[in-house]
């Protein structure tokens, strides 16, 4: 019987940054997006922590991020990726981050005094 595991993940966020376009190292020239999710949460004890998520884009999730900048509210629909490269030093480094299938830009929440 095959492994019936889902791997999916939604979060909604802020954008830390602006995201990076960049050209996939395919040879096809295929357009990828990166950018950075900050969620946050508030614990038990009233206190607040963030998280900060990687998420990478292609295909049809690239167009969606045309306009995006930093402090845009996000949903981010996809699946757990683990990647692994060489760093700088000459380590293998690990990661885990979101491929992401669809993004929104959530509308702007007002909040009144």
């Amino acid at each position: 019987m095959p492994d019936l595991d889902l791997n999916q993940v939604i979060l909604t966020g802020t954008l830390e940054r602006d995201p990076i376009m960049r050209f996939a190292p395919d040879g096809h020239g295929s357009q990828h997006v990166c950018f950075t999710l900050r969620c946050s949460e508030v614990g038990p004890a009233g206190q607040t922590w963030q998280l900060f998520v990687p998420v990478e884009c292609y295909g049809s999730a690239v167009e969606l991020c045309g306009e995006l900048s930093a402090g845009d509210s996000m949903l981010v629909v996809g699946k757990l990726k683990w990647t692994s490269w060489q760093g700088k030093d000459g380590q293998k480094k690990t990661s885990l981050a979101i491929l992401a299938r669809q993004v929104k830009r959530l509308a702007a929440v007002e909040v009144s005094a």
